[in-house]
């Protein structure tokens, strides 16, 4: 299996979280000792990713200072690069700038820093890209939900606290660079400026996940997850 790199969007402010971590960006959130990053570079390592371009804004030079100075923590063939915004561009954005700044050609994954998928690359590398990788939900209060007709995602709709929704939107994106050749420059959002001209196509796959997923961004969450790593370290589960 010839695994892309992966593009790791991390340059929100995390206001929902700001209640319980308000000295560090969310991807640096303390669990068991050790920033919530580690284990997400640790997960996706075990999956087989050996390339991480961090796409960053808001306390950049903390997490490049973490990784730089941790760089033992990880595999010795695992290559992380970072590339900070000077001004926010949005998740899509950011993904044309960092095709742009790192002349990226072909396809390659994208996730949002603050997200356990504790097992995904198996499943995402042999659908057809565009693809949205996709979690069964039965209440859909925080997260984008997704509509799927006849194996196609056919839309992304807004976050709803009165939604019901069989499946949502898990943050995980296979593409391809050839995509963002013709999007406008400036602030884009994926879900608002990008996808919706290609669900217009009919040609966006969705990549059912059926594993742990688990987005820090709130508090409740967050102290979910340190409940799965505390639960990890008891029962010597190697998911990290």
């Amino acid at each position: 299996m010839d695994v892309p790199q992966l593009l790791v969007l991390a340059g929100g402010f995390g206001t929902r979280l700001k209640k319980v971590v308000s000295d560090v960006p969310k991807p640096l959130a303390q669990i068991l000792n050790k920033p919530f990053i580690f284990y997400f570079i640790k997960n996706w390592e075990r999956q087989g990713i050996k390339k991480f371009v961090f796409l960053l804004h808001y306390n950049s030079e903390m997490i490049i200072n973490y990784i730089t100075n941790n760089v033992n923590n990880f595999k010795k063939d695992t290559e992380i690069k970072f590339i900070v915004e000077k001004n926010p561009l949005g998740t899509a954005g950011a993904i044309k700038n960092a095709i742009f700044q790192e002349n990226i050609e072909g396809n390659f994954l994208v996730s949002n820093g603050d997200t356990w998928i504790e097992s995904s690359l198996n499943k995402i590398m042999p659908v057809e890209f565009p693809s949205i990788s996709v979690i069964k939900s039965i209440k859909n209060d925080r997260f984008g939900s997704v509509k799927i007709y006849k194996n196609r995602i056919v839309s992304l709709n807004e976050k709803d606290n009165h939604a019901v929704s069989s499946f949502i939107n898990a943050g995980i994106y296979h593409l391809h660079s050839n995509y963002f050749k013709n999007l406008a420059d400036g602030f884009l959002s994926i879900e608002k400026d990008f996808f919706p001209i290609f669900l217009e196509k009919k040609i966006v796959r969705p990549v059912f996940l059926n594993t742990t997923f688990i987005d820090i961004g709130v508090p409740e969450d967050f102290f979910k997850f340190i409940d799965l790593i505390k639960h990890t370290k008891k029962s010597s589960s190697a998911i990290i």
